[in-house]
């Protein structure tokens, strides 16, 4: 989904960095999750490379602003600098990550062979169909205010599995 404008500093507001679609959504801690929706991470790629271009607690500080925030006034709904400054730096972080995954995943699956190019396609296609069978429809009943997070998730697995499929042949 396209954004309807960036941060321009002083003065963002929640409303200026969601898509019309997610403007009909209250503001909550969990709109801003699922606005901030992970990437997802290759099972082969070793942590560290995260963990020095990326960082591991990135966005810590901010989402812990919003944690005193909301305790202290009770409601969410007067937090949206807070919101604003923790979704700015989680779109960051996650568009650092899907950077860092996409170069080393191009790396890595450029440098396999044939047979384990399909094998490595099948653990992605693996984890997707894993997603969809077990883990969504286990937290559909039991945590439902995740899934919307795990969507974005498995559509992000999806277009990792489409793009290794594409590049099968190369």
């Amino acid at each position: 989904l396209s954004r309807t404008c960036a941060f321009r500093g002083e003065g963002d507001s929640m409303m200026d960095f969601q898509t019309a679609e997610e403007k009909t959504k209250p503001l909550t801690m969990q709109t801003v999750y699922e606005q901030a929706g992970a990437p997802t991470v290759p099972r082969r790629m070793p942590t560290s490379i995260l963990d020095k271009q990326v960082g591991v607690a990135k966005c810590g500080e901010e989402l812990k602003d919003v944690l005193v925030c909301t305790r202290a006034k009770d409601t969410e709904e007067f937090c949206q600098v807070e919101y604003v400054a923790f979704l700015k730096c989680a779109t960051e972080r996650n568009k650092k990550i899907r950077e860092v995954r996409t170069e080393w995943e191009q790396k890595y699956f450029g440098g396999l062979s044939q047979q384990e190019k399909v094998e490595y396609v099948e653990e992605v296609k693996a984890d997707r169909e894993n997603m969809e069978k077990n883990v969504l429809p286990k937290l559909e009943s039991t945590k439902p205010q995740v899934v919307p997070i795990m969507n974005k998730m498995l559509d992000d697995l999806k277009l990792r599995e489409m793009y290794l499929r594409e590049n099968l042949a190369k």
